[in-house]
């Protein structure tokens, strides 16, 4: 089982309940999901990666009013849920483990992506590496009534496309300078360490470049 399909069907049988019964009068404010850091979020995690963040949990987001009403009560009545769940445990948090799950405002989540606002020049466009732009807009939202925490996610998938274009531009730039010249001279050099460094960064290049062409982000590497 994946990660996100873990999260979903816990929420389903521990959190939804969980907010019917205890947050019925504010149910119409709560946004849920699994979105952000980790491989969970985009669907690369499997046997491997369930070393670390491999556990029942999903995203509660609020606004910074909506925290200050009942934040807290929402962060205790979440630590209250079944550490156990289908099998799987929740952990102690490792070195590599991450605090990704459970109560955050909207803002706190999106503005370790992006700052204290949405970007609006292409200058603000292009200072965000498409990686933090990834991780925001990634995983599942499963309910948002109040609308909010969509609005903004929709914002960022919205990228300008002369600002897409440009990072294309780029990439097809630096993939002709490393694959079709540095490479081959630096091999007639016989210096293989610094042709290898040079096919590395193509493909790291072909590879964003590819995620342009389809208007996505590209993740980590």
């Amino acid at each position: 089982m994946k990660g996100i399909e873990l999260a979903r069907a816990y929420y389903e049988a521990c959190g939804k309940p969980m907010l019917d019964r205890g947050f019925a009068d504010v149910r119409g404010r709560i946004a849920a999901g699994l979105c952000g850091h980790g491989s969970e979020c985009f669907g690369f995690d499997d046997e491997i990666s369930r070393d670390h963040d491999f556990e029942p949990g999903f995203c509660l987001w609020i606004t910074e009013e909506d925290d200050r009403a009942f934040g807290f009560r929402l962060f205790r009545a979440y630590g209250k849920l079944p550490r156990e769940f289908m099998g799987v445990t929740m952990r102690q948090k490792s070195l590599l483990g991450s605090e990704y799950k459970g109560v955050h405002t909207i803002r706190q989540f999106y503005s370790f992506y992006v700052g204290d606002r949405l970007p609006e020049t292409p200058g603000e466009w292009l200072q965000i590496p498409d990686f933090y732009l990834a991780e925001a807009t990634n995983g599942q939202v499963f309910e948002d009534p109040l609308g909010e925490f969509t609005r903004i996610r929709q914002a960022l998938l919205n990228r300008p496309q002369d600002v897409r274009l440009k990072k294309l531009g780029s990439c097809v730039f630096h993939m002709a300078q490393l694959g079709q010249y540095n490479y081959a001279r630096c091999m007639n050099h016989g210096e293989p360490a610094a042709a290898a460094v040079a096919l590395s960064d193509f493909c790291k290049n072909a590879a964003q470049a590819v995620f342009l062409l389809n208007n996505a982000y590209a993740p980590y590497y």
